[in-house]
């Protein structure tokens, strides 16, 4: 009976002692910002749970993103392990695991893989919350907790007292929609960033993400009533990385304001960028959406345009008028096939037929006519004469504005018997500059 009574306090005695070499160790890891697979989170690897490939399940019962897990481990001794985003696919599979380089960087990490570790004494241990692949770890006895504010974004956390951020000091927050977003931005998969100086919607796109219009209920479109891609539920003008307008149009005729329409975007002249510009960039200079548009507005030319409210001009700044002839001009200088320009410094006669225009004279040009007498004879068949002894130089032109003949000396005989027969029109310049015009008739 002795020994059956010290062999029970024998055996109740190695059982306490064993009892006794058992503590309790809590692990808690934040996965803020970590999209959790759906079987959830492990610790595995190591010591931990060396039989256990699959690793042994965290939970997060309050849904605050810190995974919790409490579990006995004998005392005194070292553990190794990892956190893991999901369960081993399958047995022997050690995938999934936090990355190592920055545990071992951070200090966490020790031996062959860069495991954590932890130093179990005699007494239950509650480990300190730190963050998913990293050693940072915070205050286990503080009530701020990092995570996303914004009731709006799907990893919404409640619990949060602090907004997360990521290195660009983007959020931490995952939004479903640009309808979600609090303000102009940039969506990712994982994170928002607002808009500010240098970085802007192409700059999102080129990154992979969204670019979003602040959550207006509409979104962004274009808000031109008489564009053909005209949104109705539109809140904010969409543009482009050039600041043009987002709107199609089918002609100048609807375009807002002067500026270039493009296949699918419309933006306004600014300095240095005008019609040649935007004719040089594929597009279509526009006058600013005049009721009549942009035309020829001279009655004398043969595609005058009565409906047009503004002269419809090229790049040179030519008027876009056609001529029949130098009699319908409105000034004297450059008639082109297609269009009409003045003369300028620099660039007179010689000039317009170097670029293949037909020089012309002002309009009316015999209101000033010299007297028949002064030309002799008149008609002529092969020389005349001029009696004006102040004449310096008498230009020839034929009835298309063309010069066919210029003489400096006035005092011989100008011999026009190389010109054909018809009407042409003689320039007298005088010693001071001053011009007269007179008819002559060329048999």
């Amino acid at each position: 009976m002795k020994k059956q009574l010290l062999f029970i306090l024998l055996s109740v005695s190695s059982l306490a002692f064993v009892q006794a070499q058992t503590v309790n160790v809590t692990f808690q890891v934040d996965m803020t910002g970590i999209e959790v697979v759906p079987t959830g989170v492990y610790i595995a690897g190591g010591s931990v749970a060396p039989d256990n490939n699959a690793g042994l399940a965290l939970s997060d019962a309050d849904g605050d993103d810190v995974w919790t897990l409490t579990t006995a481990v004998p005392a005194n001794t070292q553990y190794l392990f990892k956190y893991r985003n999901g369960a081993a696919p399958s047995p022997g599979d050690w995938c999934c695991f936090e990355e190592s380089a920055p545990l071992a960087a951070g200090g966490c990490g020790t031996g062959q893989y860069d495991d954590r570790f932890i130093d179990v004494g005699s007494v239950d241990l509650v480990l300190a919350v730190v963050k998913y692949g990293s050693c940072d770890a915070g205050d286990p006895t503080s009530t701020d907790h990092l995570g996303c504010l914004d009731s709006n974004a799907t990893n919404y956390s409640a619990t949060a007292t602090e907004q997360e951020l990521d290195q660009y000091g983007n959020l931490l927050c995952v939004y479903t929609s640009c309808d979600d977003v609090p303000e102009n931005g940039c969506m990712y998969a994982d994170s928002f960033g607002a808009f500010n100086e240098g970085f802007d919607a192409v700059a999102c796109v080129s990154y992979g993400g969204t670019a979003c219009d602040g959550g207006a209920s509409g979104g962004s479109g274009c808000m031109d009533a008489n564009a053909s891609n005209y949104d109705a539920t539109a809140t904010t003008q969409a543009v482009d990385q050039y600041s043009n307008i987002l709107c199609t149009y089918a002609s100048c005729a609807d375009v807002p304001e002067a500026g270039c329409m493009y296949a699918e975007s419309f933006g306004v002249y600014a300095e240095g960028f005008g019609a040649a510009e935007c004719s040089g960039y594929g597009g279509t200079p526009c006058d600013g959406g005049a009721s009549g548009g942009s035309g020829c507005m001279d009655a004398n030319a043969t595609n005058y345009d009565a409906t047009a409210t503004t002269q419809a001009v090229d790049q040179y700044g030519n008027l876009l008028c056609v001529y029949t002839s130098c009699d319908d001009v409105p000034e004297a200088g450059c008639m082109y096939a297609e269009s009409f320009g003045v003369y300028a410094e620099g660039f007179g006669a010689a000039e317009c037929s170097g670029y293949g225009g037909t020089p012309c004279e002002t309009v009316g040009l015999f209101e000033t006519e010299l007297n028949a007498a002064n030309i002799y004879p008149n008609p002529s068949a092969d020389f005349i004469r001029i009696s004006n002894t102040d004449a310096e130089n008498i230009t020839v032109f034929n009835i298309n504005g063309q010069q066919v003949l210029s003489v400096n000396d006035s005092d011989k005989e100008i011999n026009v018997s190389h010109l054909s027969s018809g009407i042409y029109t003689l320039r007298v310049t005088d010693s001071k500059g001053g011009f007269t015009y007179s008819k002559l008739i060329k048999e």
